[in-house]
């Protein structure tokens, strides 16, 4: 063979390096338009289970996905037997080459399917983890945000709503009792009502009637400094002129803030003076 670089110069070329790059540009094309979710031009034999009239290749190989015994599929795309779906099970043979079908394997059959709750695509093979504070149903291709008033921890399929005496703007991460002076009677909300005027400061309260209740470890601080443990509390109070110790919560770990009104209620105890 020779490669003609001008009318005038010719460079011989070894029939061998021809052959070698026409091999190398078929295994490229191969790669290139083919995997082990969408295996055309291919048939293969035995290790049938059970064939019907599928609407499409996706369908055929959704069967096989809910089906423990399937490892492949073969989809014929044209011909007499159009739309015909062919499940086989792991004692299928060497693929045939056959330009009226197209096939399909597993695990890839798997991995192309729905991501379950919290989680969404991110390519036709792959899913991703929603973050905190978004959800995603099954079969989801993206996350969506929590309402506000609500969080979710990563992965999750739905939100938890605060509660009533608690909320969550959007700025925030987790949800946070009601300032003092404020009540939520809400399950979701991202603000808090104020108190009626001449009510007794408080905080968490969940009606006007607990407005005289005086829960107020952590005003107003924690609005501009997230909840920690104790250790990072302490250095936190310490450096802020205004503190005058710290208040952890009873019932959540590591749940602690720096106060700056040391106001005791139930929910929470003095934990660190300055």
């Amino acid at each position: 063979g020779i490669i003609s670089l001008t009318d005038n110069i010719v460079i011989p070329v070894p029939a061998s390096l021809i052959a070698m790059i026409f091999l190398l540009t078929v295994l490229l094309m191969h790669t290139v338009h083919s995997d082990d979710c969408n295996i055309d031009n291919t048939d293969m034999w035995w290790g049938d289970i059970g064939n019907y009239k599928a609407s499409s290749f996706m369908e055929c190989k959704a069967a096989c996905r809910v089906n423990s015994a399937c490892r492949a599929v073969v989809y014929y795309k044209a011909g007499a037997d159009r739309g015909r779906c062919w499940l086989k099970n792991g004692s299928y043979g060497s693929p045939g080459h056959n330009t009226g079908c197209i096939a399909a394997k597993k695990p890839c059959i798997d991995l192309e399917g729905p991501c379950p709750g919290g989680q969404y695509k991110t390519s036709p093979t792959s899913c991703g983890t929603c973050g905190r504070n978004q959800y995603s149903r099954p079969g989801s291709h993206y996350c969506t945000p929590c309402p506000l008033g609500s969080i979710s921890e990563p992965g999750s399929d739905n939100c938890t709503p605060c509660g009533k005496g608690r909320f969550r703007s959007r700025i925030m991460e987790h949800c946070m009792d009601c300032k003092a002076g404020s009540y939520n009677d809400v399950d979701s909300a991202s603000t808090c009502k104020p108190c009626p005027e001449g009510g007794d400061l408080s905080a968490g309260a969940n009606a006007p009637s607990e407005c005289s209740q005086i829960i107020r470890p952590e005003c107003p601080y924690e609005l501009i400094q997230p909840a920690q443990t104790l250790e990072q509390a302490k250095r936190a109070c310490k450096e802020d002129g205004a503190c005058l110790g710290v208040a952890c919560h009873l019932t959540i770990e590591n749940h602690c803030k720096v106060a700056r009104s040391m106001e005791i209620g139930k929910n929470w105890k003095n934990s660190f003076m300055k």
